[in-house]
């Protein structure tokens, strides 16, 4: 038995995979095995594969039919770690990911570790990172957590692939990925009855796994796929009834799947993704019904008011479901259309989503003037740049447009602007970091290509 198992699922990725398979030989940790496994691929990977796999006798080729679900669960099949990890075939490990990550899994026993991960692309040859936390309280992170009642599952928390898991565990509770075809989603299953039966836990702070935003044939970025996460929330369903758990955690189960949902829809925008609300909500009142007769099953938290709006109309939930989605819109054309040349446009808030915005500016060629409350900042400067007091900016820059970058504190920002008398329609906000980097950042790089 070697110390992990690294699974790569693969189909026509010839692009990515020499970055991805060569980071799972170059880890440090040397006791692993490469479990590859082709779902059919016709456009050179399999080239690329076979001659790492002369230079390492490490990796093991399968072949399957060409589905995530199969193709992992072959992998499973055959590996001997006594840890699974996960890598898709356009992502690639840092080095040191697997070392750190067993060793704090073996030493503690734990069912499943999580860590926190960068989303990246790359922009005329330069990689840009982007940290990503697992979405948990940080009190919760960098220490054992024991759960009896499968409390886990309720925290939301997911990304498969940026961690492990113990192979004992996955077999002992027969924890797989569903046979669907196609590759969008049946990790789903996975990562929710993992979540669900997993006593120890462990999340780290620390960002390993690079998962890759800018592939443009990467099957999430298909409308289709809301039809596919439908099919994989419903061998959810039966996959916990099967169970006889269905009645005990409908709460979780319609939380995921909500916001499930709320990510899909916001991705396609209100034209597009309106044509899917009225099936969502057929689908979803089914779940509130068993939700209503079982008032013990936890929902989570940051589901709360999508759930209390399933139960009213459909109007109510049509509003909490596109809550935000005009000024995400508004944000995504000015972006497309308008932040580019000498046009200098106001940058109030430089934490980290501020960053984000410097670097699309940088990229792009957007002059910002860069707005700050900090009275140090307004006396210093910030990176080599003045920084201007909301009022002086509007005092100077009349008629200029502002972006509000902040993630928690936005409101607050804009009203500042508001109350200097910067328009409305001038402000556009930057609060969904998730949002800026797959739809904004990504955009940028696939146009350098």
């Amino acid at each position: 038995m070697c110390k992990v198992s690294v699974i790569i699922y693969v189909k026509n990725t010839v692009d990515y995979i020499e970055q991805c398979v060569r980071s799972a030989v170059g880890q440090t940790l040397k006791d692993i095995e490469i479990l590859v496994v082709d779902g059919g691929s016709t456009d050179g990977t399999l080239d690329i594969v076979g001659a790492i796999m002369a230079e390492d006798n490490r990796i093991k080729l399968f072949h399957s039919a060409p589905s995530v679900g199969v193709q992992f669960n072959l992998a499973m099949q055959n590996a001997s770690g006594e840890y699974i990890a996960i890598c898709e075939a356009d992502d690639y490990i840092p080095t040191d990911m697997y070392e750190k990550q067993y060793e704090i899994a073996q030493s503690n026993d734990i069912d499943v570790l999580l860590a926190s991960h960068f989303q990246f692309c790359t922009v005329d040859g330069k990689e840009y990172r982007f940290k990503i936390d697992v979405p948990i309280d940080d009190r919760l992170c960098d220490r054992l957590l024991v759960f009896e009642n499968s409390e886990f599952v309720q925290t939301g928390a997911y990304s498969c692939w940026s961690g492990l898991y113990k192979r004992e565990f996955l077999n002992e509770y027969s924890i797989r990925m569903s046979e669907t075809k196609g590759a969008s989603y049946q990790d789903i299953s996975f990562t929710f009855l993992a979540n669900l039966f997993a006593k120890r836990v462990w999340i780290m702070r620390d960002a390993f796994y690079c998962y890759r935003v800018d592939n443009p044939t990467a099957s999430m970025c298909s409308p289709n796929c809301i039809s596919m996460c439908i099919e994989e929330y419903e061998r959810l369903r039966d996959n916990l009834c099967g169970r006889e758990l269905l009645d005990r955690y409908i709460g979780a189960y319609i939380s995921w799947k909500l916001w499930s949902f709320y990510g899909f829809i916001h991705d396609l925008g209100r034209v597009m993704g309106g044509t899917y609300l009225e099936k969502i909500f057929k689908i979803l009142k089914i779940d509130y019904e068993m939700l209503s007769r079982n008032p013990d099953s936890r929902t989570i938290k940051n589901a709360d008011s999508l759930v209390k709006a399933l139960g009213e109309d459909i109007d109510s939930f049509k509003e909490a479901l596109f809550n935000g989605l005009d000024e995400e819109e508004k944000t995504r054309a000015f972006f497309d259309k308008r932040f580019s040349g000498d046009e200098p446009v106001g940058l109030l808030g430089l934490g980290k989503m501020g960053e984000l915005v410097m670097q699309y500016s940088e990229i792009v060629g957007g002059k910002l003037i860069f707005i700050d409350n900090n009275p140090d900042y307004q006396e210093s400067g910030f990176k080599g740049h003045e920084v201007y007091s909301p009022q002086s900016f509007s005092k100077k820059y009349v008629g200029c447009k502002c972006i509000v970058a902040s993630i928690n504190a936005g409101s607050e920002m804009k009203a500042q602007l508001l109350e200097n008398e910067i328009k409305e329609d001038d402000i556009i906000t930057c609060n969904n970091m998730y949002l800026f980097i797959r739809k904004i950042f990504a955009k940028a790089s696939q146009k350098a290509k």
